[in-house]
């Protein structure tokens, strides 16, 4: 009689792959006396490859962010990267936005209207919206998986860095009458600045 036929020489055998075929594996082993070999033995540790663009997208001096997509077509692939990271750069804009709105109202005159609010609001919603359009690709990484299909990782930045960025949108209140007398600009700044590098810090953790 061959060894597979004995309880004893289970553990010696190969754990299924098929999950079907891998529960059926485990009740059995459940009736003998043995450990299973997936029980005991620990699975190497292996180092992951963290992707370039990935990397790129994590420097914090820079405003950008990355997409990826996986597709048979190699350009639809890089469409819907590309699209990804322009949504992830748009959701990034949005949150400045929101503190710079929360900058306003702790630092600005405090007879600010309502109106101002609003002003400031519309002001810089418009600004981040035409920031976003003007971006570039940094990078673009493709890979051809095993089942056919391509990977696709792209990187964009804005053309402009965190800290001009935050000058310009500075600028823009300035002229359109809406920061007071009393506002502290070069602190605008350094708070928006701060403010995009915290969210960026925030997606690495």
């Amino acid at each position: 009689m061959g060894c597979a036929a004995l309880t004893g020489c289970k553990s010696s055998q190969t754990v299924p792959n098929d999950y079907q075929a891998y529960v059926a594996y485990q009740q059995q082993m459940q009736k003998g006396e043995n450990t299973p070999q997936w029980e005991t033995s620990r699975p190497d540790r292996k180092e992951r490859i963290v992707d370039e663009c990935i990397r790129l997208a994590q420097d914090t001096t820079q405003i950008r962010a990355y997409g990826t997509a996986t597709s048979y077509d190699e350009a639809a692939a890089l469409e819907f990267a590309e699209a990804e990271a322009v949504r992830q750069l748009s959701t990034m804009m949005e949150t400045a936005a929101e503190g710079v709105r929360q900058i306003y109202r702790g630092t600005a005159s405090k007879n600010a209207s309502q109106s101002s609010e609003s002003r400031m609001e519309s002001v810089t919603t418009q600004f981040f919206a035409q920031r976003v359009k003007n971006y570039r690709i940094v990078k673009t990484t493709m890979y051809d998986l095993s089942d056919g299909t391509i990977q696709v990782y792209v990187c964009i930045e804005l053309r402009d860095g965190i800290e001009k960025t935050s000058q310009e949108l500075a600028d823009t209140l300035s002229n359109d009458e809406i920061l007071g007398v009393d506002f502290n600009r070069q602190k605008f700044i350094d708070a928006m600045s701060q403010g995009l590098s915290d969210y960026k810090n925030r997606q690495q953790q």
